[in-house]
């Protein structure tokens, strides 16, 4: 959302040289590096992802916090 409307304000103001939308900005990145986005769920406190051998949990195995 942030992005779209920082893109949106710009593209107003300059609209000679528009900025690329987020989507295309991660497809260049993707393109560029081989590098691709993997989205999991994480403890609120940041202090795990629930991947690999915490897929299954419910709770963070470190501070115990719920999904």
């Amino acid at each position: 959302q942030t992005y779209g409307d920082i893109q949106a304000n710009h593209n107003d103001r300059y609209p000679d040289e528009p900025m690329l939308s987020y989507e295309q900005i991660k497809s260049r990145i993707t393109t560029w590096t081989g590098v691709e986005a993997i989205l999991v769920e994480m403890c609120s406190k940041s202090c795990t992802a629930f991947n690999g051998p915490f897929t299954d949990l419910e709770k963070c195995p470190y501070c115990t916090a719920s999904l």
